[in-house]
């Protein structure tokens, strides 16, 4: 088991089976003590701050430990995508990328901040915000990549 953090690590409770309790590591900061995170699981979660020294010492008196393998992994190649797959995701993706771009953490992760930038792509892109915070959702909550917006078909 690795006990180093780094982004996208999921994080769970010593014991839990509920796949509900995992959590996901977005973003975080030794220098400034923070780190943000979001459960895998749900359709109205967002990310939450947590000191990173609260989520280490949670570690070290092994309350949650560290999962090895991902459940939203998809290690698929675009040709076995389907075209409605790939416009889908594409549609999605266009939609929040400028939200997810690393100069925009933490600042994405907090509520008044997001809020107002969830309602600003959402008018330039003529969707609703709450198109946008489910786009949002689905990419933190799979592991912040393109294919995280993949729809679930399967």
């Amino acid at each position: 088991m690795k006990d180093t953090l780094s982004v996208n690590t999921l994080i769970k409770p010593v014991g839990s089976t509920d796949v509900l309790e995992i959590e996901r590591l977005l973003w975080f900061s030794v220098e400034q003590d923070a780190a943000y995170l979001i459960a895998i699981e749900g359709s109205k979660g967002l990310p939450y701050f947590m000191n990173l020294s609260v989520v280490k010492e949670r570690l070290m008196r092994r309350e949650i430990e560290i999962l090895s393998e991902d459940p939203w992994v998809r290690a698929l190649g675009e040709d076995e995508l389907t075209e409605a797959a790939l416009k889908m995701r594409d549609s999605a993706w266009r939609i929040i990328e400028t939200l997810i771009k690393p100069e925009m953490e933490p600042s994405i992760y907090q509520k008044r901040v997001r809020g107002a930038l969830v309602l600003a792509v959402a008018k330039s892109n003529q969707v609703t915000a709450t198109a946008v915070y489910k786009y949002l959702r689905k990419f933190w909550q799979r592991g912040k990549t393109k294919n995280a917006l993949l729809p679930d078909f399967d």
